[in-house]
């Protein structure tokens, strides 16, 4: 009797590399071309958007993106395609022989590698000057604030890059906020050069507190020598620890009565919001109210850091921190869909003994009847 079994693929659960490379998007330096997998806004727009509702991007369509992966593949010869590539910066894929699936909305922004690896690890190492991880390899730097030309250009380099994005000559929507004290600059985000917010004497305080706090034991700790080189690379859980609990524990301690017109108080306001963005999206159960809390905390965050950083640009990865909301309203709560569990999977069968000798074993326990 036969037995019929239906499945379908939905979510496309990757890093950002993997994913652009899985739907045949094109990964070229500092290029503005499908610069987001889910809207068209071009890498040098960046931060003019940031006054506009996420919901109101110009949106990517699934039926464009299939019009220019049939053109790739039905081009008559690898010289056509070159150049059908080059126009159009799409390649077909084996998904769209699902004629369901849509490559512009059953993709997730995973929020291991964007959030955790990303934007908490790009806020105190890139922006606040904490030396944690140096040693980490390509590899790890794909999990660091990410660049969609990861395989074109190391996306980071022991802090921000200014190269991630630069403020049009004619602003879309420029913005109107402002924060008392700090001053927004125009043009070219390096024209001012910003010290290191934590400093040794603060990093001191921050390993002080690693030492002394007591927390429950499923909480993850940071290493003793955290905001040193020799810390080693931190995993994602670690650096949520860090926004989480550690960090915000000391800023506070340090930093909390000072006057709102300090800097450190402004910035200290500026990690809690983060922080804030973070709980929302980190919820068990979600809803509408609390999708949209987190793209608004995240907005002001962004926000901020453009004008208490006017030396630093902001990287692809907080765009993409922009998209969560439609994937927390598409798919649920980010622990049904992000990749700690597929991450934990990997590093498994990656410490499985080989001799890289494929089919040796099988035939040497089951021919010999062992």
């Amino acid at each position: 009797m036969e037995e019929y079994i239906g499945a379908a693929l939905v979510p496309l659960i990757a890093d950002y590399p993997a994913i652009r490379k899985a739907l045949g998007v094109k990964i070229s330096p500092r290029a503005d071309l499908h610069f987001c997998i889910f809207c068209d806004i071009p890498r040098t727009q960046m931060h003019e958007w940031l006054d506009t509702d996420p919901k109101d991007y110009p949106r990517r369509n699934d039926s464009e993106h299939r019009r220019m992966a049939f053109e790739w593949r039905d081009a008559p010869n690898p010289t056509a395609q070159e150049n059908v590539f080059k126009r159009n910066g799409i390649r077909y894929t084996e998904l769209l022989r699902l004629p369901y699936w849509d490559p512009t909305r059953f993709i997730v922004v995973d929020p291991m590698h964007n959030l955790f690896l990303g934007l908490i690890q790009s806020h105190f190492r890139g922006f606040l000057g904490i030396k944690a991880g140096d040693g980490e390899t390509r590899a790890d730097r794909q999990h660091g604030p990410q660049s969609p030309d990861d395989d074109d250009e190391p996306a980071h380099n022991g802090g921000v890059s200014t190269r991630a994005a630069r403020p049009s000559p004619t602003p879309r929507n420029p913005p109107h906020t402002s924060i008392p004290g700090v001053t927004p600059v125009n043009g070219n985000r390096r024209s001012r050069k910003m010290p290191p917010m934590l400093g040794p004497s603060d990093i001191s305080e921050i390993q002080h507190d690693i030492k002394h706090l007591v927390t429950p034991t499923w909480v993850t700790a940071l290493p003793h020598n955290f905001g040193t080189a020799k810390a080693g690379t931190l995993k994602a859980d670690v650096w949520k620890s860090a926004l989480h609990l550690y960090l915000p524990f000391t800023m506070i301690r340090l930093w909390g009565n000072l006057p709102q017109t300090d800097r450190r108080k402004m910035i200290l306001d500026n990690t809690m919001t983060l922080l804030q963005a973070v709980y929302y999206a980190s919820a068990n159960t979600m809803t509408e109210a609390k999708a949209k809390m987190y793209t608004e905390s995240m907005l002001l965050y962004l926000k901020g850091l453009c004008e208490l950083f006017p030396d630093k640009n902001l990287l692809p990865n907080h765009h993409m921190a922009l998209h969560i909301e439609e994937c927390l309203m598409r798919f649920g709560p980010i622990r049904g869909w992000w990749a700690f569990p597929i991450e934990r999977l990997i590093g498994a069968f990656q410490h499985i003994n080989t001799n890289w000798k494929f089919g040796e074993p099988f035939i040497r326990h089951n021919m010999n009847g062992e």
